[in-house]
């Protein structure tokens, strides 16, 4: 019986400690904006007068759009740099063994790069084509928003 006791104070003691816990911060710290306020980037800002978005929402899509295709330029410009490092270190190896190994190994790695590269654009042309109808959809996104007519 004592037993029971104790467990079913530890049981109440912890509803109580719950009920302070979720309600009482909630008063004390009941603020109209406690944080403050984010002011937007100037680039972000730009961003949103490009994609001609109102004043409290992002060109999100835009910003993403634009930052794949940075991404995919600097991808290619890596593969063909590895490339040309590749071949020269092929002609200069004078017939080293373990040379053309770790040329095979870059070479590998930078077709594999390449088809994987293109292999996204084409399986994101055919997602926008095939749910959407538009092959560049999801590549080149239009942004509608208060302000587009």
């Amino acid at each position: 019986m004592k037993m029971h006791l104790k467990s079913l104070s530890k049981k109440i003691i912890s509803l109580v400690f719950l009920f302070f816990s979720f309600f009482v911060p909630s008063l004390v710290f009941a603020q109209e904006n406690p944080i403050g306020t984010i002011d937007k980037p100037e680039v972000i800002k730009a961003f949103d007068a490009k994609g001609n978005v109102g004043e409290d929402q992002i060109g999100i899509l835009n910003f993403m759009s634009t930052m794949i295709t940075y991404i995919t330029v600097l991808a290619g410009i890596w593969t063909f740099v590895n490339l040309m490092i590749a071949g020269y270190t092929y002609i200069t190896s004078s017939g080293n063994s373990q040379t053309h190994i770790k040329v095979r190994d870059r070479l590998t790695m930078s077709i594999l790069g390449m088809i994987l590269i293109v292999t996204v654009y084409a399986v994101a042309g055919i997602l926008g084509t095939v749910f959407f109808g538009n092959s560049l959809y999801l590549l080149n996104p239009t942004i509608t928003g208060p302000g587009t007519p």
